[in-house]
């Protein structure tokens, strides 16, 4: 049985994976560039500069690739305010058990770290999470290991220990480059992603318990 639960934030405790996905593309299309989002699946997971570095190469676009990410960072906030941001269904009692379990949890997300401390706070679960390691906290982003393999350290864990929880292939990659056991969230309206490296495939919450989770039991799915 592993011993602590590593989560990816977006698209996996928050359920905003698709506001980033439609304010790339609303960003792109500012630009000109009017794509579908499977066309650029395989950068999702990766940290927001990163990304705009790839499509400003992809896609030959002039501006600084920091200028692109802030006009996503801009177009997401305007979009919380406006709409509000929530946890994925399950996610905040599944946090809750396992806190209630002596679980040790992190969150190991791509996302700035002030980003990832506001959402957990907002969730109700910032007390909960005993570590949070961000993508300026690696000078490598996923698919490497880095940013799991520091979260495995800070909770004074092996990567043996932990069983990770992600929603991209980069991020199952990077689990799994970092041989740590990692289960996909791959929800209903998720993007299609390759997550065929991953150990398991979970496709919700709703239920889930710390032992499923952890391994104490037969398969989630």
């Amino acid at each position: 049985m592993k011993k602590a639960v590593i989560f990816d934030m977006d698209g996996v405790l928050s359920d905003s994976e698709w506001i980033y996905v439609d304010k790339i593309l609303e960003m792109l299309r500012e630009e000109n560039i009017f794509i579908e989002a499977e066309e650029i699946n395989d950068l999702f997971g990766k940290s927001m500069i990163f990304l705009c570095q790839e499509l400003k190469s992809r896609y030959h676009l002039n501006k600084e690739a920091s200028s692109y990410a802030d006009r996503v960072h801009a177009l997401r906030d305007k979009h919380i305010k406006d709409h509000g941001l929530f946890p994925m269904e399950g996610a905040v009692e599944l946090v809750e058990k396992l806190h209630g379990q002596g679980i040790p949890i992190a969150v190991a997300s791509s996302a700035p770290l002030e980003t990832i401390r506001g959402n957990m706070m907002r969730f109700g679960i910032y007390d909960y999470i005993d570590a949070i390691v961000s993508g300026l906290d690696c000078s490598r982003g996923k698919p490497y290991p880095d940013i799991y393999l520091e979260a495995a350290s800070r909770l004074g864990l092996s990567p043996d220990d932990c069983v990770v929880v992600e929603d991209s292939a980069n991020g199952v990659a990077a689990a799994k480059n970092a041989g740590i056991y990692c289960i996909a969230f791959v929800p209903p309206k998720a993007v299609k992603q390759d997550v065929s490296r991953a150990d398991r495939i979970l496709t919700g919450f709703a239920g889930v318990d710390p032992d499923s989770i952890l391994g104490n039991e037969t398969p989630i799915d």
